[in-house]
């Protein structure tokens, strides 16, 4: 049960094919209604996306609920307001005048017969004045109780994104947790640090709507609990790259205080096809489908295929990130 609190910290957030105003003002908390506009004019939703995601709207264009690979997530009220359908973990967002996520507070709660775990997160994300998303903040602390005994965490993290020719070219992810331990009276105190790092490179291969692919969706801000990617493929935190990538280099390193980092590195390749009116068809021979606002369908609906890319991409290492939550 213990270290679940990170499975908390993935508020991916990118994308927003029709947000239009400022940065970083505060606006309000209502439900969102995310479109994508073609390049013939057309008015579409995103009706699912590779590796298992699904949205579904009301009649009047508002998200109602959508899944991932791992839950189906369910919008609660007017306010933005989604819950996983155990009902264990709740996130709460603000959006600026744009319609870009702003903040977003999260809450764990679960107990069984082995023990019990909570905890607390809160977001705040910065953009340019071309809504691309540059940078986030985050604070988290939690607790738990389990058959090996109690534990407490607090930590901070930064997230910094560098745009290039309107292109996301560095993602810098940096993590500081203080762990404490309790064994019967035996306590073990642990600061644990770790670092992320996604360095693309484009290909030739425009992105007419500024469309942000699952590739990035999962990196922008960083996402320990697949729902955000969700939600960044949706548009609802900042536009996506002027050309779709090809390649990604991942280094990860990890390390407690006095110790030499650990590290790992790997690469990622990506290949994109569109359709003829410029949103994604497929990433990696993986589809997109689109519905239109009445919902009628507009493209067959991608099915739902299991990928070792995902997985792969989503190598996550640290080891305050896991937790029964990422593995359900």
């Amino acid at each position: 049960m213990k270290k679940l609190f990170m499975a908390l910290l993935g508020l991916s957030l990118c994308l927003g094919f029709t947000a239009c105003g400022d940065d970083d003002d505060k606006g309000s908390s209502a439900t969102p209604e995310p479109t994508i506009t073609t390049a013939a004019g057309d008015i579409l939703k995103l009706y699912s996306a590779p590796y298992g995601y699904w949205y579904e709207y009301d009649d009047k264009g508002k998200l109602t609920s959508f899944s991932d690979v791992d839950n189906t997530w369910y919008v609660q009220g007017n306010a933005f307001t989604i819950k996983d359908e155990d009902g264990d973990m709740t996130f709460s967002f603000t959006f600026n005048s744009a319609g870009l996520i702003s903040s977003c507070k999260g809450t764990v709660s679960s107990e069984d017969e082995d023990g019990y775990e909570k905890g607390t997160v809160s977001y705040d994300f910065s953009y340019n004045s071309k809504k691309q998303c540059t940078s986030a903040k985050l604070t988290y602390s939690g607790e738990w109780s389990d058959e090996y005994g109690t534990g407490k965490e607090n930590g901070t993290g930064t997230m910094t994104y560098s745009w290039q020719n309107d292109n996301l070219v560095k993602a810098v992810h940096n993590d500081k947790c203080v762990y404490q331990e309790i064994d019967g009276r035996v306590v073990e105190k642990t600061i644990e640090n770790g670092r992320e790092t996604f360095e693309y490179t484009y290909s030739d291969l425009r992105n007419p709507l500024l469309q942000m692919p699952l590739c990035i969706a999962e990196v922008v801000p960083f996402d320990y609990v697949i729902v955000l990617d969700a939600l960044s493929l949706l548009g609802l935190g900042g536009v996506g790259p002027a050309y779709f990538p090809s390649k990604v280099i991942y280094t990860e390193e990890y390390w407690e205080d006095g110790e030499e980092p650990s590290s790992y590195s790997d690469s990622y390749s990506f290949t994109f096809v569109l359709n003829g009116d410029g949103t994604i068809a497929s990433e990696n021979g993986q589809s997109y489908s689109y519905s239109s606002t009445d919902g009628s369908e507009y493209y067959s609906p991608a099915k739902r295929l299991a990928s070792s890319l995902r997985e792969n991409f989503n190598k996550r290492h640290h080891k305050f990130t896991r937790s029964k939550f990422r593995k359900k």
